[in-house]
């Protein structure tokens, strides 16, 4: 999965810094960090999933459509998302709000 996601994702390595952290359970969970945030994709079957935490501190991934939605009530966005387990969805998603998330986190809204 590590290569696919270097694919699909190339914009967080590129854009914003982001590397190869770790790998576990044979490549279905991959983390990526930068200086900010962890970013874990998790492949379970055909389902995708992406969930984000500070880089620093002690708390637990959270998952993006949890994010997203705390940052809608919060006003940090203006969309509405539900939760969608495909790979294209969650690339759109972190490509649109990649910043306003670190943000999230950098505010300790989270």
């Amino acid at each position: 999965m590590k290569d696919i996601l270097i694919k699909e994702f190339k914009f967080l390595l590129d854009d914003y810094g982001f590397k190869f952290a770790e790998e576990q359970f044979e490549g279905l969970i991959v983390v990526y960090n930068n200086e900010r945030l962890s970013v874990e994709f998790t492949k379970d079957r055909s389902d995708f999933f992406v969930s984000v935490k500070a880089k620093e501190g002690n708390k637990e991934y959270e998952d993006i459509y949890e994010i997203l939605t705390k940052m809608k009530k919060s006003r940090m966005i203006s969309e509405v998302y539900s939760p969608n387990n495909r790979m294209n969805l969650a690339k759109k998603v972190l490509r649109k709000h990649i910043s306003k998330i670190q943000e999230y986190f950098e505010n300790d809204l989270a």
